[in-house]
């Protein structure tokens, strides 16, 4: 009896994942932050390190601070997406606000550079200090956006991204990003998939790793 190691890109409705485990139960799932207790899950520590990154920005001053993203759609058998849920960036923001009795300054409209652009242009109509923007990706439209209102990165507006994906280096000025430890969850995934193919009957396990800022020109903080 052969056993079949499948790799999925994208995430997907539990009942998805329940008709995937009848035929083949070897499944470790990567950067998935749903309670699937029936699953490996290897997942980066986003959530606290977005907390890390309110908080250091909070001790420099910076108290009003937006958050760009967008919703989880996950998909289900016939790759249609029909329910949503929020997104982990997200919800640490929204629970950091809370915390610290400040009032959120967010919008969700996707995850296309388009909807940064679009994003961006919606919340200049406020006055904030600094944004939190859910992906690279969607930077780049947000500095578009921040360009055509000739205002300066970081000198009127500090932005902090995700995922620290090869352009943010080289965006101008440089990106500051939160690094998920990519490279290094994958790892982890496929030693647990060769791990449950020799114990299948072993409880599964979700490994939290710890996600790191990358502080570059487009953000200005003390860190001492």
């Amino acid at each position: 009896m052969f056993n079949l190691l499948l790799q999925l890109a994208g995430v997907f409705t539990q009942e998805f994942y329940a008709n995937l485990a009848k035929n083949n139960p070897h499944i470790v799932l990567i950067d998935d932050y749903r309670y699937l207790p029936a699953y490996d899950i290897i997942r980066n520590s986003y959530f606290e390190a977005t907390q890390i990154v309110l908080d250091q920005l909070l001790e420099n001053g910076l108290n009003k601070i937006a958050f760009i993203g967008g919703n989880i759609h996950p998909m289900n058998n016939n790759g249609e997406t029909t329910d949503s849920y929020q997104d982990i960036r997200a919800k640490a923001y929204l629970m950091w606000t809370r915390l610290h009795n400040i009032s959120p300054l967010i919008v969700l409209n996707g995850w296309t550079p388009k909807d940064g652009f679009d994003s961006m242009n919606t919340l200049l109509k406020d006055n904030f200090q600094a944004a939190l923007i859910a992906s690279d990706q969607l930077t780049i439209g947000a500095y578009r956006a921040l360009k055509q209102h000739q205002l300066k990165v970081p000198q009127d507006l500090q932005i902090i991204s995700y995922n620290d994906s090869d352009i943010a280096e080289y965006l101008v000025p440089s990106l500051s990003s939160i690094n998920p430890a990519s490279f290094l969850m994958g790892t982890i995934a496929v030693q647990r998939l060769v791990h449950r193919l020799n114990n299948p009957n072993e409880i599964p396990i979700h490994i939290n790793l710890p996600a790191k800022a990358t502080w570059r020109e487009s953000s200005e903080i003390n860190l001492n």
